[in-house]
């Protein structure tokens, strides 16, 4: 199943791999869309709910940077709903969270 890429690193074919079987402790994503966004949707197998359900923490982190704020929209995005923790890039960003029930699990570590 895995496929050895260097003496330490793995690469894994998505398909084969049995999250159901495996069950990491950590999965880390970056797309927050699930099913809301056609144009950037992933397989529906790696939603974040679906994901959820093998994993002990579900960690997201946006593939993007922004001028520091976050649009009210983009606040109430799928991952949201599932995730354990969200990295974001400031406390100006996660100030956008503000009263969401999520509030406590958005950390501002910067963007990676």
């Amino acid at each position: 199943m895995k496929e050895n890429c260097s003496r330490q690193i793995f690469r894994l074919h998505p398909i084969r791999y049995n999250l159901q079987e495996e069950r990491p402790d950590v999965i880390y994503v970056h797309n927050p869309y699930d099913d809301s966004n056609y144009v950037t949707s992933v397989h529906p197998s790696f939603y974040s709910a679906e994901l959820k359900k093998y994993t002990k923490k579900l960690i997201y982190v946006p593939y993007y940077v922004t001028t520091g704020e976050i649009s009210p929209e983009h606040t109430i995005l799928p991952v949201y709903f599932h995730m354990d923790y969200a990295i974001v890039q400031g406390e100006r960003f996660k100030r956008g969270f503000k009263g969401l029930p999520y509030e406590d699990k958005i950390i501002p570590l910067g963007s990676p």
